[in-house]
């Protein structure tokens, strides 16, 4: 009898989960801008809490936050919005500047591969198609029209933000509220895990990405090339997305060297140097600071960037890692799916600290090394 009611259990859960996703795809518009909201929130919550202990007015705290917060927002917006439109503008120029600058380039190329390998192709024709004036002007104008349409989302986002200010301070009441009174520790212990995940990291993201974008725009102004401001903060904020961001952040700027100057070496530096500051900071400097807070295998991680990816889009790949890691605490409550839980993890030993050299060969020589006394008697 337990053993069907486990499973009527699972195919409930695993009908809402789907009913779930339909409607975070359906209700996408206003959705985002609820979760970017709800994390950033979040972010605030123990700065809120200190402040309160501090015998500041609550009436204080929340507007303050609130208009040093989203009006920061907007005027890196309006920055942002007067870069791309300038950008958007040059877009044909600079096309063909950078057709011209790496025909030369794609020739040698194509000869080298239709003599090596014995393949007709006309490489120059595709990459000329592809940075046509047509294609980046369009890729400009996508680019305008989607900060046209952030301003949809900031206000809805503004209004989010404002009320879980108000609201989570009081959390434990209405979580109190929700459970009824029962399984209150473990939906308090679930929130406070969640909580503690979002605030360090994106507590250590925001520094991490700061830290490249602020780089990045200090390579660009040193070696003279334009826009650095906007390359910076792309910098800053594709660092966000796990994998691709680095490598397109890196592109951008180097693209853009390659049509100022007229010799490689300075694209050739600068692309080298861009290189190397986002290899450091991705693979040894975020991985000593984040540690074992992500909580989350490379498989894992990569699948829930393709999937919310493809769910919501840009705003997807942003929110992937944080809302892989809410759904995996969750799965985690409750015994029946406390296994999915795990696979989305990776071994822990029981203080919770990953186990990173899981070697079988020393469980099974251990394992014979340290035979029981009871294993090694003969039977009388």
């Amino acid at each position: 009898m337990e053993k069907s009611l486990n499973r009527i259990f699972v195919a409930l859960l695993f009908f809402v989960v789907v009913l779930g996703f339909y409607l975070l795809f359906t209700f996408s518009s206003i959705i985002i801008p609820l979760t970017f909201a709800f994390i950033a929130a979040t972010m605030f919550q123990p700065i809120t809490i200190f402040l309160r202990n501090k015998k500041v007015p609550f009436y204080l705290i929340i507007p303050s936050i609130s208009i040093i917060t989203l009006g920061l927002l907007f005027l890196f917006y309006l920055i942002m919005a007067s870069t791309v439109s300038e950008v958007s503008a040059q877009s044909g120029d600079l096309s063909v500047v950078l057709i011209a600058k790496i025909d030369g380039l794609m020739e040698g190329i194509e000869q080298l591969v239709n003599t090596r390998f014995h393949a007709k192709i006309n490489i120059e024709k595709e990459l000329t198609d592809l940075l046509s004036v047509d294609f980046l002007s369009k890729a400009a104008s996508s680019v305008v029209s989607s900060f046209t349409a952030f301003t949809n989302s900031f206000f809805w986002f503004s209004i989010y933000f404002v009320v879980f200010l108000f609201a989570l301070p009081n959390y434990k009441r209405y979580l109190r509220y929700v459970s009824g009174g029962q399984n209150i520790e473990m939906v308090t212990s679930a929130y406070l895990t969640i909580q503690k995940f979002i605030y360090s990291y994106a507590n250590i993201k925001l520094f991490i990405n700061l830290t490249v974008g602020v780089t990045v725009y200090i390579i660009c102004i040193l070696f003279g090339v334009k826009f650095a401001f906007l390359w910076g903060f792309v910098a800053f904020l594709l660092h966000f997305i796990p994998f691709i961001g680095a490598i397109v952040s890196v592109l951008f700027p180097s693209l853009m060297a390659l049509v100022q100057f007229d010799n490689l070496f300075v694209p050739i530096v600068v692309l080298l140097l861009l290189s190397i500051v986002q290899m450091g900071m991705g693979n040894i400097v975020e991985p000593i600071l984040m540690g074992n807070k992500l909580r989350l295998n490379t498989i894992t991680a990569m699948f829930g960037l393709v999937f919310w990816g493809s769910l919501w889009g840009v705003s997807g790949l942003f929110l992937g890692i944080p809302m892989l890691v809410i759904f995996k605490v969750m799965l985690e409550q409750f015994p029946e799916t406390a296994m999915l839980g795990r696979v989305m993890g990776f071994p822990e030993n029981s203080e919770g600290v990953r186990m990173r050299s899981w070697d079988p060969t020393t469980i099974i020589s251990k394992r014979f090394k340290n035979i029981p006394d009871s294993e090694t008697k003969k039977p009388e």
